[in-house]
């Protein structure tokens, strides 16, 4: 997904020291990220369905 290098850049920017991880625990790490993210919107998403029946019923 990521290169490498970018990724330790991003991990030292998150964590505030460079960690110099195996490949394996950078790609755990993206797994994670793009989960996180992809459940985020579709919370998201939810909420505004609800939002709108809401406003509907009213």
């Amino acid at each position: 997904m990521l290169n490498y290098p970018y990724t330790i850049q991003w991990l030292k920017w998150a964590t505030g020291i460079a960690i110099p991880v195996r490949r394996e625990v950078i790609h755990m790490y993206e797994i994670f990220i793009v989960v996180f993210t992809a459940l985020s919107f579709l919370v998201a998403l939810i909420n505004l369905i609800i939002i709108l029946i809401d406003k509907i019923k009213r």
